[in-house]
């Protein structure tokens, strides 16, 4: 499962971080991050442009090194995370 964490800088400029949930071998789930990106919107498009990019994926294609992970970042990912994950009795699993 991927988690993304959008920070606005301003109209025109946005980054996001994209963590994913991985199931360990001792039955924990974490939440890595995998992914940052730096975009831009310019005032006449739709679309937003991605200009710097880090991931696990393509390393050797990307043109920043592993960017730090603030502390707000890292508690909005948290808070994603415990959004997503669910504790329920087995009735209440089987009536979704």
């Amino acid at each position: 499962m991927k988690i993304e964490v959008i920070k606005v800088i301003n109209k025109e400029e946005r980054e996001v971080y994209s963590f994913t949930l991985f199931l360990t071998s001792s039955d924990q789930i974490q939440c890595v991050f995998t992914e940052y990106q730096y975009q831009v919107k310019p005032s006449a498009k739709k679309m937003w442009r991605r200009e710097k990019y880090w991931n696990t994926y393509e390393l050797r294609h990307s043109n920043t090194e592993e960017p730090k992970l603030s502390l707000g970042i890292m508690s909005e990912a948290n808070k994603l995370t415990q959004e997503r994950v669910k504790v329920l009795t087995w009735n209440e699993f089987q009536k979704r």
